[in-house]
């Protein structure tokens, strides 16, 4: 998902194509589903689809839009967002698309007050354009990319994305 921002190295430069933003609807498809009861998990996949959809409605021309998304996250994530972000969006990049995500497990070791959530993340849609409007172009990657979303429940009450790690799993995208 977002940690495809991290990783932008390997970009090559393609003419660029008029711009377009599907709507972004994040997909369900539990490989091990969770009791409909367990509040916990149903706030973790509330605050990813939360903060998936921030990602991907960030208005590169308002740098305010950018903290409404840092606020969906803490921690590790929360570090990493900043750095990454501001970085494109001071060299004047942006993006268009949509990221997708589809939790394909829960962790069953989860505990009150965090979720692990086992998801494919899909950047096939998303596409990042450098100050001159140049597409760039990463080249060495899958389009579908398995990550481990560690979700928190923060003292002031919200649920946050902490952590999207890659994943090595049984449960493959």
């Amino acid at each position: 998902m977002l940690v495809s921002l991290a990783a932008l190295t390997g970009c090559t430069a393609e003419s660029p194509t008029a711009p377009t933003r599907p709507a972004a609807t994040p997909t369900y498809h539990p490989a091990t589903p969770a009791p409909a009861s367990d509040a916990d998990v149903e706030a973790a996949v509330a605050a990813l689809s939360n903060y998936t959809d921030a990602s991907n409605h960030i208005d590169w021309t308002d740098a305010s839009s950018l903290e409404a998304f840092y606020s969906l996250s803490t921690g590790n994530q929360n570090q990493a967002d900043r750095r990454t972000y501001s970085e494109l969006f001071e060299a004047g990049w942006r993006t268009e698309g949509a990221v997708q995500f589809s939790v394909v497990g829960i962790s069953p070791d989860h505990r009150d007050q965090q979720v692990s959530l086992f998801v494919c993340v899909d950047v096939s849609n998303l596409r990042f354009f450098d100050a001159s409007g140049t597409e760039q172009v990463r080249t060495s990657s899958s389009p579908v990319r398995e990550r481990t979303a560690v979700v928190v429940h923060d003292p002031d009450g919200q649920w946050r994305v902490s952590d999207l790690v890659r994943r090595e799993g049984s449960t493959p995208c």
